[in-house]
């Protein structure tokens, strides 16, 4: 893999975690969770997905996102 095409690659991977954790913040925010419980489960959700990011490669966890995925888009139809 070239420089360039790895570089890309961590910019996909932090935007997605990027919108992901601004996201939880927002419907948080939306529900009426306090700020305190948002301060404290923000560093945990970065946690959980830099773990997921690192188990993407895996087979299992790349079947398991195909299927969530797959559900998702008929769910959508």
């Amino acid at each position: 893999m070239t420089k360039n095409k790895e570089l890309t690659t961590a910019h996909k991977d932090a935007a997605l975690k990027g919108v992901a954790l601004g996201a939880l913040t927002w419907v948080a925010m939306k529900i009426g969770v306090s700020v305190e419980v948002v301060a404290v489960a923000l560093p945990v959700a970065t946690t959980a997905l830099s773990w997921v990011s690192t188990k993407i490669g895996d087979e299992g966890t790349a079947l398991l996102l195909k299927f969530a995925t797959d559900f998702t888009k008929k769910g959508s139809k």
